[in-house]
């Protein structure tokens, strides 16, 4: 009698993805999500191969929509900005940074993974996102100082 490890060995790599994304199966090879019975993937040569709602089988795929041109520009500019960050090019101790959320003007005391801990002029502590600060220049800081000044 085979045990339950063996058994799992056994079993075909696809339909154990399949069962750990939560898919069923049709019995034919293709799988469908539980909840919403949409077909998504397909068993080809012992592996799972995925479809997306738009993929037109045979013919050539649809043109990116303007939305999908930007997901992928932005996931681009994300990583460009997280290398240059962790090669030390931009955020790095000392250097004057604003938070383009919240606005808050501050110098790094510490940077974490993609993170900044900051502190502002008045002794305030805060962390911000690499992808939500931008880094001022002294002009800058002197410019801001005296906008306030004339307030």
């Amino acid at each position: 009698m085979k045990d339950f490890n063996q058994f799992l060995s056994e079993m075909p790599r696809a339909v154990q993805q399949a069962k750990r994304l939560g898919l069923q199966g049709d019995g034919h090879g293709g799988w469908h999500n539980r909840k919403t019975g949409e077909f998504v993937a397909k068993t080809e040569n012992g592996q799972l191969t995925f479809y997306n709602k738009r993929q037109r089988v045979g013919r050539q795929d649809p043109a990116q929509t303007d939305r999908e041109k930007k997901l992928s520009a932005t996931s681009y500019e994300e990583t460009d900005l997280r290398e240059k960050y962790l090669n030390g090019d931009i955020f790095n101790d000392g250097d004057l940074i604003k938070n383009t959320n919240t606005e808050q003007v501050g110098k790094i005391i510490r940077r974490g993974t993609n993170y900044l801990i900051c502190v502002t002029e008045g002794g305030e502590m805060f962390k911000s996102w690499i992808k939500d600060v931008e880094e001022i220049s002294l002009w800058g800081i002197q410019f801001i100082n005296k906008y306030r000044n004339s307030k």
